[in-house]
């Protein structure tokens, strides 16, 4: 399995976002996330990837994909061939990351992501949603995540900004704070 650097996701993700317009790319960022999770099965990825098989049958397969995602896109379409021709298929799991930030920064979104140990209430996620959105004056793109480590509380997770508001931040506070009082 190769891994690709982001310094060519970037690249391609930024090829992919000049063939895709503003009312496209919501569905253009789910589509290239559901193939992302289903390229980590692996009895999907060894055959996608497996070398022996002709482009022709991956971009089949891959298109396939781009249905059962229930949106599909000429662009994409033409992309992804694009891909599979040059042999780099590997990098559709990780270019919807790069793309979906990409876009976002186009459409001038904040993506936050708030993990959390125990379900959070909409009306939780709402209020810490309006106050990003207040703080940095744009819009955000609110992503959850279970992180069950936490023990309590959450984290938001933003740009180059992380908050700590969790039990488990709060622990390793305390304790970083008792070392260097022994010291």
């Amino acid at each position: 399995m190769k891994g690709y650097s982001d310094a060519l996701l970037k690249s391609y993700s930024k090829a992919l976002l000049e063939l895709i317009e503003d009312k496209e790319l919501e569905g253009v960022i789910t589509s290239l996330h559901f193939i992302s999770q289903t390229l980590k099965v692996v009895e999907i990825s060894d055959i996608v990837f497996n070398p022996v098989l002709k482009k022709i049958r991956k971009i089949e397969i891959i298109n396939l994909l781009l249905k059962l995602s229930g949106n599909e896109n000429k662009n994409l379409n033409s992309f992804i061939k694009i891909v599979v021709e040059n042999r780099r298929e590997e990098m559709l799991k990780d270019l919807w990351r790069i793309f979906e930030s990409l876009a976002l920064n186009r459409e001038k979104i904040i993506k936050a992501t708030i993990l959390y140990a125990l379900p959070l209430d909409e009306e939780i996620i709402s209020k810490v949603k309006n106050a990003i959105e207040q703080l940095m004056k744009k819009p955000v793109r609110i992503e959850k995540k279970q992180d069950k480590s936490l023990i309590g509380g959450l984290e938001i997770k933003m740009e180059d900004m992380v908050l700590d508001l969790s039990l488990k931040g709060q622990l390793n506070s305390v304790t970083k704070q008792l070392i260097a009082e022994k010291r």
